[in-house]
Formats: C-alpha cells, sequence, structure tokens
C-alpha cells in the first residue's frame, strides 16, 4: 500500500538541481494508526524552514526524513535537521546513508 508519494522539494545545488524538477512546496502527510499524524520529506528539504512552516498547523507528530550525507557536511546536516524538528515541535527520524541518523522528539531529545 502507498500512503502518499512525494517530489523531493528543494534539489541540491550542482547536478541534482540541474536534472531534477523541484517537487511539492511542503512536506506529505497522512494519517498512520498508532502513530498519529506523519509526514514525510527528502534529504535537503529539511533545511528550509518554508518547505516545513505550516507542519504545525497541519498536525505533524513525526516526521521522516531520510537522506544522502557526505563526509564534508556530515553531522552538520544532520544537527540541521533535528533544530527544524524543535523550531516546528514535531518529532523525527532521519534516516542517513552515509552519515549520522537520528531520531528526536520535538524538544531535540535524542
Amino acid at each position: 500500500m502507498v500512503a502518499w508519494r512525494y517530489v523531493k522539494s528543494r534539489p541540491v545545488p550542482g547536478w541534482e538541481a540541474e536534472h531534477s524538477i523541484p517537487g511539492s512546496p511542503e512536506p506529505a502527510v497522512g494519517q498512520a494508526p498508532g502513530v498519529g499524524v506523519l509526514g514525510g520529506a527528502i534529504c535537503f528539504d529539511g533545511d528550509f524552514p518554508a518547505v516545513f512552516a505550516s507542519a504545525s498547523g497541519r498536525g505533524i507528530e513525526l516526521l521522516l526524513l531520510p537522506s544522502s550525507d557526505w563526509k564534508g557536511i556530515s553531522p552538520l546536516h544532520t544537527r540541521q535537521a533535528v533544530f527544524r524538528a524543535v523550531e516546528q515541535g514535531f518529532s523525527m527520524v532521519r534516516q542517513v546513508n552515509q552519515g549520522l541518523s537520528v531520531a528526536v522528539d520535538g524538544y531535540g531529545r535524542v
């Protein structure tokens, strides 16, 4: 079963941005039994407050933010995502390929 489809809002500058079309301007949202309101976005989207400006208003309780980092931005990129979770007040799971993964609550507690 597919809960939603989401296209990355902000392609990373460089090759990805040159070969991609920006997607949804805000996170995907759906109801998850036993969890509540679940949201989803992708990697670089987590760096932009505007992408999540309506997240709290839409009731997101848990954001899934899969990512792919590299040595030059890890663990800074993960810390930025944690800041976004605290700023917007939702819990977050950020599973990372080649970087630091984290699960935090809306207060930034790991």
